[in-house]
């Protein structure tokens, strides 16, 4: 049976509610100034729907966080998407978001739900052709010499 678009924000609503929760519980004493949040975002998309979902979110959601990034909340944006496709029901498009601070991340968390409630016909599109979704909140570190 096929999922209504209803049905399939409250799926994104719990990923951003979930995210929120985390964010929340990890303190933010904990991450230096100077290092950026890094939250990873993997999709799976309905078979067949990979090129009109990857345009979709170069329309939407892409284009929403170029502008944090322009306004200065995101340091950096990084897109993944498998090389060869492996038919093992493997992930479609993996985003890593690189927020200039611990405040901005919880702020884009915080502002799923409007987003949510003013989406444009696109950003449902594109939430329909997904079939499932995870996010994770990421701690980089870099390896130090040993000295």
């Amino acid at each position: 049976m096929r999922e209504s678009t209803a049905a399939r924000n409250g799926i994104d609503m719990k990923h951003a509610t979930f995210l929120l929760c985390v964010a929340l519980l990890w303190p933010a004493s904990s991450i230096a100034q100077d290092t950026p949040v890094v939250v990873e975002k993997t999709f799976w998309v309905k078979a067949g729907k990979e090129r009109q979902f990857g345009a979709l979110f170069q329309k939407t959601e892409l284009q929403r966080l170029l502008r944090e990034r322009q306004a200065g909340r995101v340091r950096w944006l990084r897109l993944a998407e498998p090389a060869l496709a492996g038919g093992n029901g493997g992930w479609d498009l993996r985003l890593t978001v690189a927020w200039s601070s611990y405040e901005d991340m919880l702020k884009d968390a915080a502002g799923a739900a409007e987003r949510q409630s003013r989406a444009s016909i696109e950003d449902m599109l594109r939430a329909d052709l997904v079939e499932e979704q995870s996010e994770v909140l990421i701690r980089e570190t870099v390896p130090q010499q040993p000295g």
